[in-house]
């Protein structure tokens, strides 16, 4: 890929109608200098909102989309992506989150184009926490900043916990073609399983930016708690249980080694995050609710990201 590959940018969307019209446009106005931006293909998943309206405002010939009348999942919708897109590179990426800057998707593609890595199936970005709008969100802000650090530290960045959907992701077409989403598993978590799963390897592109917006209230952490947590005990039905115990356990020491430097720092909101943290476990372990659901209700303060974002 010395030459300028051909991209696919892939959205998945339910109700995006706070953010996806800010996406497109930062999308469509990406610097191509070492890619060439081939197609956007969007699927709204049985949006309800206004969503579809305003991607059908788009009149770009790259903005493929289509709408889907019923709401079958996210993993159903990569799937369709995945079956549909055209480029040599396909980019996933969330719709409630936005590129850092112009250069975003470059930098996400680099190390495609560089082929000095055997056997690269897929790379990452990294992702920006928007400004705080009250007191849970900015707990839920530092709560993000010691994950990030550990997990930085931790294999080099090499673990499920960084390829978190809203950091964005790169996959070849020759990881693409063995790569399908069973609707009953985190999408995330599934992807890193199964690149390595076939020997394929990840690079983490900390140029490659995207702003996210974390929940900012007890009811929609609640629900973005119980998604992470059911999602555990569902990929062993797919991987196993050994693998997955591993994957989702950093080091204790590394763990406390982190938390402790997090509380020096910042003690109040690093204790605030830690009780939050403890109190959604309790709920979590007390509820019937502990099966994973591919149609969880979506926590909708996450995605009025374009009035926190400071580059929006």
């Amino acid at each position: 890929m010395r030459k300028r590959p051909t991209v696919t940018i892939g959205i998945p969307a339910y109700n995006e109608e706070a953010n996806i019209k800010t996406l497109l446009e930062k999308l469509l106005a990406q610097k191509q200098k070492n890619f060439h931006l081939l197609e956007i293909v969007v699927i709204s998943d049985g949006s309800t909102d206004k969503t579809v309206k305003i991607i059908k405002s788009f009149r770009n010939p790259k903005i493929r989309f289509i709408n889907r009348k019923e709401r079958l999942g996210q993993q159903i919708c990569q799937n369709q992506i995945l079956n549909l897109f055209k480029g040599q590179i396909l980019v996933i990426i969330e719709a409630d989150t936005l590129p850092f800057n112009e250069i975003t998707i470059g930098e996400l593609v680099k190390p495609f184009i560089n082929n000095r890595l055997k056997n690269l199936g897929m790379t990452v970005g990294t992702s920006l926490s928007t400004n705080p709008v009250n007191l849970y969100q900015e707990i839920m802000n530092r709560g993000g900043e010691i994950k990030s650090k550990l997990f930085d530290e931790w294999r080099g960045g090499d673990n499920l916990y960084c390829t978190g959907g809203h950091a964005m992701k790169a996959l070849s077409r020759r990881f693409a073609n063995f790569l399908e989403w069973p609707k009953d598993v985190p999408e995330d978590s599934y992807v890193y399983l199964r690149l390595k799963e076939l020997g394929l390897k990840l690079v983490i592109q900390r140029n490659a930016k995207v702003y996210k917006n974390n929940v900012n209230n007890v009811i929609d952490r609640r629900k973005q708690a119980r998604k992470f947590l059911s999602g555990i005990e569902s990929l062993k039905n797919y991987f196993p249980k050994e693998v997955v115990d591993k994957e989702y356990n950093p080091p204790t020491s590394l763990l406390l080694k982190h938390i402790f430097l997090a509380f020096i720092d910042k003690p109040v909101l690093t204790t605030l995050w830690l009780l939050e943290t403890l109190l959604n476990r309790i709920s979590f372990l007390t509820t019937n609710k502990k099966n994973y659901n591919p149609l969880y209700s979506p926590y909708d303060s996450s995605k009025e990201l374009r009035l926190t974002c400071p580059n929006a």
